[in-house]
């Protein structure tokens, strides 16, 4: 119970309790209270990115999104696990966003959590549990509502190549994002239509 990064807040043991066991059963009451809410859990997750946000000198934070697989195969008591892309993947899927500090690269905090299960989402930022979405329609969700935080600073997105698609990405509208492309990839500049290649090789060079 106890985490040694600021970008993995969470509960400590209790102080006052002596004996671990005794620790462990009062928070299990407290993560089995159903008044205990999401967004209530999130709360001093999002005091963290706030703050941390405000007291970077940088003029913007990078939000980096990505996803993960949490494996629960042979957890035969889990009866909401769903299998992903692998078949030998059966549990849960994890699409975590991570405030980074654009000018040290250090984490800042997390600000925003999707738990994909067989019956739905789970959300940070919401008591119910959401429909099934897409990566992206998840993902862009996450982005309109993380552009709404009020936030000391702008943000500027940051994908996987999973992201890209101009036609999805246009969904974006003003929102500052960077993506990974692959290099025979044509996009509009100054007017033309030109290939990130060609584009790279004839930019200077510092």
């Amino acid at each position: 119970m106890t985490v040694n990064s600021s970008n993995a807040p969470g509960v400590e043991s209790l102080r006052h309790h002596t004996q671990s066991w005794a620790s462990t059963q009062a928070t299990w009451r407290f993560y089995h209270n159903e008044d205990v809410t999401f967004p209530m859990l999130s709360g001093p997750m999002l005091g963290l990115a706030r703050s941390g946000v405000k007291e970077s000198q940088s003029r913007y934070v990078l939000m980096a999104h990505d996803w993960c697989h949490i494996n629960f195969a042979k957890h035969h008591s889990k009866l909401d696990k769903t299998k992903m892309s692998h078949a030998l993947d059966v549990g849960y899927e994890l699409q975590a966003s991570l405030l980074v500090d654009a000018n040290t690269g250090a984490p800042i905090a997390p600000a925003g959590l999707n738990l994909l299960t067989s019956n739905g989402i789970y959300q940070c930022r919401s008591q119910e549990l959401q429909p099934k979405q897409s990566h992206l329609d998840s993902l862009f969700d996450s982005i309109h509502w993380q552009e709404q935080l009020d936030l000391d600073k702008p943000l500027v997105h940051v994908v996987d190549r999973e992201a890209d698609s101009a036609k999805d990405l246009r969904r974006l509208g003003s929102v500052h994002w960077l993506t990974r492309t692959k290099k025979g990839s044509t996009f509009r500049h100054e007017g033309q239509f030109k290939r990130l290649k060609s584009s790279v090789e004839q930019s200077p060079q510092t």
